[in-house]
């Protein structure tokens, strides 16, 4: 699940740091770039590029539908922002303007320069 944000989008950032938290307020991932931490729930992983943090889920279970919130702070400054996992069970319906099919590309464009946001995505599954 992808969690892209505006802080490094003039350049890399030294001090960073970005949680993801599960929908039931769980800390999944921790990644603390400038002290190169990284700490996960077992069966979660995180990639980061400049930009992006990503949540891997191993295997889906029925614990990880629902909205996730990806926390991203620098300095004095931080966003939140939720991506919703939703489970499909009628594949032919199509995505409402707020939700994507996860293997489709996300451009999502987030506010900049906010002490604190929340934005929102949904992924399909």
């Amino acid at each position: 699940m992808p969690c892209e944000y505006e802080y490094e989008a003039q350049g890399a950032i030294k001090q960073l740091s970005l949680q993801w938290k599960s929908p039931k307020s769980q800390l999944l991932c921790h990644f603390i770039k400038h002290k190169d931490y990284r700490n996960c729930t077992q069966g979660y992983s995180t990639l980061y590029t400049p930009g992006n943090i990503t949540l891997i889920i191993d295997t889906v279970k029925e614990d990880d539908f629902g909205k996730h919130v990806c926390s991203v702070s620098k300095r004095h400054s931080f966003s939140d922002f939720i991506i919703e996992l939703v489970k499909v069970t009628d594949s032919s319906a199509p995505p409402t303007d707020n939700e994507e099919h996860s293997d489709h590309d996300f451009n999502e464009k987030f506010p900049q320069n906010a002490s604190k946001d929340r934005e929102s995505i949904q992924l399909r599954v």
